[in-house]
């Protein structure tokens, strides 16, 4: 080794700095080095007892100032700097490389470097961001900015090498040092830090308690802003005040002298009795491993963090985490285990926002403590083993002067490395493991089996694998057992070309020199004892496919294809007919086949040569290689446009889910299901019973619509799962009961299920498309609970998982989802545009024209929601065009109803009424009478609502329910009664239409619809409140309250709460009480991130403050209407909100105002074409 072989390290503290990523990093750096045999010292202002505990066992020696006797004078960066001569007079002369930390010690490394070490090379770590971080705290140190980030690109430019800590921190100095000259310009590095050892060693333990603790690792005072802990405490809050649990929020980092301001700070945020913070002192490592131990969750909230360690630390202990978006760290999840994104939450920047999102999360993971426990062992199980430090690290020890190979590794990290290239392994092991794959290629069969043949046939090998059989034992009980395995596959296999498989797979193996032999007898039962895994992966009715590839380019390509919806799609074409969709109820259908990640994982490595064994002399010649690619799924699925509580999962399915007979004759299906599932062979085996129980609960949801028949099986399914201890079923039978429960309108515990579902697949992580399916079953509960911006999450994680694996079927489903929630709930059709646009493109490029029509249909919604109904009737007059092509009737019907609101909006009804007869016309043509219960429904509508004839409306209605009576369709039935109900509203019947929605309230209570429930009862209060029965009227709207607070349909209560202010201010006249429930709307509307419902808080709080005389607090309320209408650009809100300002300025004496603001008013009415406000506004003038 060169003479100046030693290293230098420049810190204020070894292992006790203020800053603990600073300590971490310091021991880090130093335990690379000394690992690779290199002399380590360090300069350090101070040392204590954890500083030389921890320098002795990482083999630095710590070098310390001199001070003279009586100098009180307290240490600081400056003797580093400017007095090192003085106080490290005695330096190691054989100092080769000095390493400094950016903005702490690089400017004190650079010194020394010149002054005393000029052959020195200087090497800078660097984990700030000073642009981010410093505009979170004090105005002064955020002035600063600037001279901060030119004094690290100073530093850097006297450095050979710069090391980022993460992939933020080294995107930022990327950027930055452009600004230094390229011949003094570093070589700049990612450094990438290992988590603690001590972290990595530890384990935790889950225990049930009533207690939950939440910890942060941080100081308060100064960065409590920057470290998220201002909103994060207010998450904190409503988790408390919600909780039965008590929560326990404990912060390690305060000092003495700032533990009251940081108390105070804290307590501001948290303004709650129920949550009262414990600060900790700075502590150690093993302080914080302990606080760990004790934790349920971690946080690292920060607005913005270069990289992150406690965060790592704490996923490296295996504790629960939830980490900023805006970090380093983030990234390195995203890069490294890109599975556990949902530890990652965003921060928006709208405190509003990021306080709701991270206490419904933090609410979620202590809710659902022992499975994220579950998935927070799993994620630091995938992070260690990934071992992604390991190439930065060997680029600091080569900056360093090492040559960065094993021969300067640890002893430990070469081991690793001999592990996991295999590069011990012997050539025995080798041809072990040829002779495995050799047989496990060839009994990949093309078969199906009944499931009492597999269970004989399991049974059968069972037996023979495990019995013994005796050195005395003769060749014919051996020809025997052989005899009788034979008979089991001819006995119970299925397809003929499956035995003619297996049993020619027997004969080749047994052999009558393997049946003389008893030892290769047993070894070659161990071979055909593989066939029980694939056995298991059969069931009744699917198809095992042996696929055979010459070269490993085709296995990825054909692997591909199935990814990415190219597969699917080509089948879809080849298989789907007309013919076979108009048997099935004229529903789309398409193919869809997606590959076990594992299992062609598996394949590629049995395609692959081994290492050092290119030339095998297996006396074999192997010029073809079948390589397995386990269960290809394939399934024949519905693609018409339903709500997301239709999507199964692939484990979702169950195997006889797809009869043709099912529409015709559910009813002797289900007989059928319910004598098997009474049969004693059924009534031992929970395996069986489980699988009837989903498809009994299937047949009552999909097929009768009885739902809580449905959800009884479903419970059954669920305890039989839990009974078998399986932890994929469990998660089926979840699944299940989250999409019964929501389509009932009950979406908590929608939510709820689709929760444990989600979380078993995440922890399993089996197969990325359940993980998919169980992130949009829960955006679908939330969306339709009113929890939009959860939903929008957990739709865009679902996405992540689609990219993630290239599944573009997956990714054009989602795109419609996220579309749907934007332009349906979040009110913004822009954005669904882009969506949907996406969407098309996808379509179009996996050659998909069923979702390519889908997409026509929903740009034209989306157009007609941005108030462009030409542009949305030519997008629908695409579709319709489409469809006719195609000759799928249901495309058309739905093309023609789309085209006909387009027209409808227009004005042109007599277009839009030709349309529904039209689509009238196509579903009495095929038959089908749920189209024709749709469209009855459609051109009552059209009668009631547009052309003012309730009576003829009347008549279509009632055909609706016949229809809906007929076919036994209770939701459409009870849609019936509320439109009767209006019908008879409209026509002045007040009694009749209370009579029709009390039917409909009654068969919503029967069948639990929660959802309906509440809109029933707003119906009868609005009757009510006509028929002069204010008392009556406001029960009703309480009783929707009280149902929608029970479902947490925070949608629904806002609109309530704005019935109940109007019913309070417009008939009751008490406009002090009104203005409560205008005050929880906004709230609500703030919650939920609605713009336009704020909007109308603001118009009704502004009507409420002008009814009690309170003119100046109303034209305040009616000047912001007015400025979010003008910022959306609706022009009839920016009329309304015209004429309330007036009428204010008028009741404060200000004509010319109130004249100004009618004028402005009549333009806008005059530029849309509105009449009636027109003459409205005129009389108003008039007044004037």
């Amino acid at each position: 080794m060169a003479e100046s072989s030693s290293v230098l390290l420049v810190c204020d503290q070894y292992a006790t700095s203020k800053e603990d990523d600073v300590s971490t990093m310091n021991r880090q750096v130093v335990q690379i080095l000394t690992g690779a045999g290199r002399k380590v010292y360090c300069l350090v202002l101070e040392d204590t007892e954890e500083d030389r505990k921890c320098a002795e066992a990482d083999g630095v020696e710590l070098i310390l100032p001199t001070c003279k006797e009586g100098d009180t004078r307290k240490h600081c960066l400056d003797w580093l700097t400017f007095d090192h001569h003085i106080r490290y007079p005695r330096l190691p002369q054989d100092i080769g490389w000095i390493v400094g930390h950016a903005d702490v010690t690089s400017r004190a490394a650079a010194t020394i470097m010149e002054e005393r070490f000029p052959q020195a090379s200087i090497s800078i770590v660097t984990q700030t961001i000073p642009e981010d971080t410093e505009k979170y705290k004090e105005e002064e140190k955020a002035m600063g900015i600037g001279k901060k980030e030119d004094s690290i690109r100073q530093d850097a430019e006297k450095a050979k090498t710069l090391f980022s800590v993460g992939h933020r921190t080294h995107g930022h100095l990327t950027n930055s040092i452009r600004a230094i000259p390229k011949d003094k310009r570093p070589v700049h590095k990612l450094f990438l830090p290992e988590p603690s050892k001590i972290f990595q060693e530890t384990t935790v333990e889950y225990v049930e308690s009533r207690e939950k603790v939440v910890l942060l690792i941080s100081r308060v005072k100064e960065v409590g802003k920057l470290k998220g802990l201002d909103f994060v405490a207010k998450s904190l809050a409503r988790v408390a005040k919600r909780s039965h649990e008590r929560i326990q929020l404990r912060i390690r980092g305060v000092s003495e002298e700032e533990y009251q301001a940081s108390m105070n700070s804290l307590q501001t945020s948290i303004n709650s009795g129920k949550l009262i913070p414990t600060l900790l002192p700075h502590g150690t490592q093993e302080d914080i491993c302990r606080d760990m131990q004790q934790a349920h969750l971690v946080l690292m909230p920060s607005r913005t963090e270069p990289f992150g360690l406690v965060g790592l630390e704490a996923m490296a202990a295996g504790v629960p985490v939830l980490i900023s978006d805006q970090s380093g760290l983030a990234t390195l999840v995203n890069e490294v285990v890109p599975e556990f994104h949902h530890s990652v939450l965003a921060i928006t920047g709208n405190d509003s926002t990021d306080v709701t999102h991270w206490a419904n999360q933090i609410e979620n993971v202590l809710r659902m403590s022992k499975a994220e426990f579950s998935r927070a062992a799993e994620l630091k199980k995938r992070l260690l083993e990934s071992r992604y430090w390991e190439e930065s690290h060997r680029c600091f020890l080569q900056a360093c002067g090492g040559s960065g190979t094993e021969a300067h590794q640890p002893a430990q990290v070469q081991k690793r490395k001999r592990e996991r290239d295999g590069t011990e392994d012997t050539n025995g092991d080798r041809k072990a493991l040829k002779f495995d794959q050799q047989v496990k290629l060839s009994i990949t069969v093309a078969d199906s089996i009944s499931s009492e043949g597999k269970r004989i046939l399991l049974s059968k090998l069972e037996v023979m694998i495990t019995e013994d059989v005796q050195s005395e034992a003769v060749f014919n009980e051996r020809m025997e057992m052989y005899k009788q395995l034979k008979s089991e596959v001819k006995d119970n296999t299925i397809s003929e070309e499956g035995k003619k498989t297996l049993l020619n797979i027997i004969n080749k193996l047994f052999t009558r020199t393997v049946l003389h032999d008893q030892q290769r007898f047993k070894e070659t039962m161990k071979r055909l004892h593989m066939l029980k895994a694939e056995i298991r992966e059969l069931c009744e009715g699917c198809v095992l496919c042996k696929l055979r590839f010459y070269h490993r380019d085709s296995q990825v390509e054909f692997v591909s294809a199935c990814r990415d919806g190219t597969l699917s799609a080509i089948l879809t074409e080849e298989y789907i007919s007309q013919e076979l969709v108009e048997i099935c109820g004229g529903m789309p259908l398409h193919v869809h086949i997606e590959v076990d990640e594992e299992d062609f994982q598996r394949g590629a490595d049995l395609v692959a040569p081994a290492k050092g064994d290119q030339h095998r002399s297996t006396g074999v010649q192997v010029e073809q290689v079948t390589s397995q690619l386990g269960l290809l799924h394939t399934s024949i699925q519905p693609t018409g446009y339903g709500t997301a509580a239709s999507i199964l999962s692939e484990d979702d399915r169950t195997s006889s889910a797809f009869k043709i007979t099912e529409d015709e004759y559910p009813q002797v299906n289900l007989n059928l299901i319910l004598a098997e599932l009474n049969t004693s062979a059924v009534k031992r085996n929970k395996s069986q019973q489980f699988d009837l129980y989903c498809q009994i609960g299937d047949f009552y949801r999909t097929k009768l619509h009885n739902l809580q028949s449905a959800l009884q099986y479903y419970q059954n399914m669920l305890q039989c799962s839990q009974e078998l201890s399986e932890d994929t079923k469990q998660a089926k039978a979840y699944s299940r009961l989250g999409l019964t429960y929501g389509m009932l309108g009950k979406q908590q515990e929608a939510i709820r299920y689709h929760e444990r579902a989600l979380s078993i697949h995440r922890i399993k992580l089996e197969r990325f498309t359940n993980i998919c399916v169980a992130y949009k079953n829960l955006a679908s509960s939330l969306a339709l609970s009113g929890q939009v911006l959860d939903a929008k999450i957990n739709y865009e994680s679902a996405l992540a998982v689609a990219m993630e694996t290239g599944n573009k079927t997956e990714q054009m489903d989602i795109y419609c989802e996220l579309g749907d929630l934007h332009r349906e709930q979040l009110h913004e059709p822009q954005e669904s545009h882009k969506y949907y646009t996406k969407m098309l493109a996808l379509a179009r490029d996996l050659g998909r024209k069923d979702k390519k029509s889908q997409a026509y249909n929903r740009l034209g919604l989306a157009h007609y929601d941005m108030g462009e109904h030409g542009k949305s009737l030519e997008w629908n007059k695409k579709n319709l065009k489409m469809s006719q092509e195609s000759g799928d009737k249901i495309g058309q019907i739905t093309a023609h109803k789309n085209i006909a609101v387009s027209y409808k909006a227009l004005g042109k009804l007599d277009l839009a009424r030709s349309h529904y007869q039209s689509a009238m016309t196509i579903a009495m043509e095929t038959g089908n009478k749920t189209e024709q219960m749709d469209i009855h429904c459609k051109l009552g509508d059209l009668h009631r609502e547009q052309l003012h004839e309730p009576q003829e409306s009347h008549k279509y209605y009632t055909e609706m329910l016949a229809l809906a009576r007929d076919l036994g369709r209770k939701e459409e039935e009870g849609l019936a009664y509320n439109r009767l109900g209006l019908a008879h509203y409209d026509m002045g019947e007040h009694e009749e239409s209370l009579e029709w929605y009390k039917k409909n309230l009654k068969m919503r209570q029967e069948s639990g619809d929660k959802t309906q429930q509440i809109t029933v009862n707003q119906c009868l209060a609005a009757s009510y409140k006509v028929l002069g029965k204010l008392d009556l009227a406001r029960s009703h709207y309480q009783s929707a309250m009280t149902i929608a607070m029970e479902t947490g349909n925070k949608t629904e209560q806002m609109d309530i709460y704005c019935k109940l202010g109007d019913l309070h201010r417009k008939q009751l006249h008490e406009p002090q009480e009104s203005h409560k429930y205008y005050t929880e709307m906004l709230a609500l509307a703030r919650d939920l991130g609605r713009k336009k419902d704020e909007g109308n808080a603001y118009n009704r709080l502004g009507l409420a403050h002008y009814d009690m005389g309170e003119h100046e607090e109303s034209l305040e309320w009616n000047k912001k209407y007015l400025k979010m209408r003008q910022e959306t650009g609706d022009k009839t809100g920016q009329i309304t909100a015209h004429q309330n300002i007036a009428d204010s300025y008028m009741a404060l004496g200000k004509l010319d105002l109130a004249r100004s603001h009618y004028k402005t008013a009549m333009t806008i009415a005059m530029e849309t074409g509105n009449k009636q406000q027109q003459e409205d506004i005129s009389k108003e003038l008039a007044n004037l």
